[in-house]
C-alpha cells in the first residue's frame, strides 16, 4: 500500500511540475504550499475508510445495525457492502424464520409453555426487508470476470458470517 501511495505521489508531482507553466483559471483548485501537495492529493484520492455501518430495516419498525470492515484488496467498497447487505438480509431471515417456526409450533401446541412463548418472542418480528436488496444479486453477479462480481461475492461471504454470528447471540438468550 505504501508503494502505491509513493507511486501516486510521484506521478502527481510529475504532472504538477509539467503544469507549472500553465496559468490557473479563476475558481480552479489552488495548492497553497508545495510541502502539502502529495498529502492533499492522496487524502482526496484515497479516503481512509475501512469500516462500514448500516441500518437494515425490517418488520414493525425493527431495525438491525450491522458493522463490518471492508478489506483493502476489494476493488469496489460499495459493491462489497451491497453484497454484505444482500447476504446478511437473506441469511438472517432464513435463520430467524426457521427458529421462529419451531417455537411458534411449540407454543401453539401448548400455550402454557413459558419457554416456548419466551423463545418465540425472541424471533418474532425480526425479519428484515428482503425486497430492498432483492435486485443486488442480478445487478452485480452477472459478469463472472468483472470486478463487481468478485467484490459482491466476497461481500456475500462476509454477510453470511455476520448473520450467523448475530443469530448465535440471540440463540444464547433462549430458555
Amino acid at each position: 500500500m505504501d508503494a502505491m501511495k509513493t507511486t501516486i505521489r510521484i506521478l502527481t508531482m510529475t504532472v504538477l511540475v509539467l503544469l507549472t507553466g500553465c496559468k490557473s483559471l479563476p475558481g480552479q483548485y489552488q495548492i497553497d504550499s508545495w510541502k502539502n501537495i502529495g498529502t492533499e492529493i492522496m487524502d482526496a484520492a484515497t479516503p481512509d475508510v475501512t469500516k462500514y455501518k448500516t441500518d437494515l430495516a425490517g418488520q414493525s419498525s425493527y431495525t438491525r445495525t450491522i458493522e463490518f470492515e471492508i478489506p483493502e484488496h476489494v476493488c469496489s467498497a460499495d459493491v462489497f457492502a451491497r453484497g454484505v447487505e444482500y447476504s446478511y438480509t437473506n441469511s438472517w431471515n432464513q435463520l430467524i424464520n426457521n427458529r421462529r417456526s419451531i417455537y411458534e409450533l411449540r407454543y401453539q401446541h401448548n400455550q402454557d409453555d413459558e419457554s416456548a412463548a419466551h423463545n418465540f418472542n425472541l424471533y418474532a418480528n425480526k425479519r428484515l426487508d428482503a425486497e430492498r436488496v432483492s435486485g443486488f444479486r442480478s445487478e452485480y453477479a452477472t459478469e463472472i470476470m468483472h470486478c463487481n462480481y468478485r467484490a459482491f461475492t466476497k461481500g456475500e461471504i462476509e454477510g453470511r458470517e455476520l448473520a450467523r454470528a448475530h443469530y448465535k447471540e440471540i440463540r444464547q438468550k433462549e430458555i
